[in-house]
């Protein structure tokens, strides 16, 4: 499996109301209690992920979370992640489903 390469979140500044960061997304290979096939959306420049009934549903929950964690003040400004560190937490969150979509994510500060 080959990731891009990455490039670190752009946390908002006076002069950008956005945040960009990128997001992978996974088939999950267990089904959840219901037996359903569950997809997750993992940002891990924000450290976030979230899950849905189907990749759009869960990348949808994960840009509400984000944004609901700027909205609260604890996203104001987000450190950059380890290179190292970083390569841990998407080699984790891909050892739980596989990759079926990599994408960048820009979130507009209200």
């Amino acid at each position: 499996m080959t990731i891009t390469a990455h490039h670190p979140a752009m946390p908002p500044d006076a002069g950008n109301s956005a945040l960009t960061c990128e997001v992978l997304i996974s088939h999950c290979d267990a089904a959840d209690f219901d037996g359903d096939w569950r997809y997750s959306a993992f940002c891990p420049d924000v450290d976030a992920a979230m899950d849905g009934r189907s990749a759009d549903e869960a990348l949808q929950r994960l840009q509400d979370a984000i944004r609901i964690k700027l909205a609260d003040g604890s996203g104001a400004y987000l450190s950059p992640t380890p290179p190292v560190a970083r390569a841990a937490t998407v080699a984790d969150f891909l050892d739980d489903g596989r990759l079926v979509k990599q994408t960048t994510l820009r979130i507009e500060r209200k």
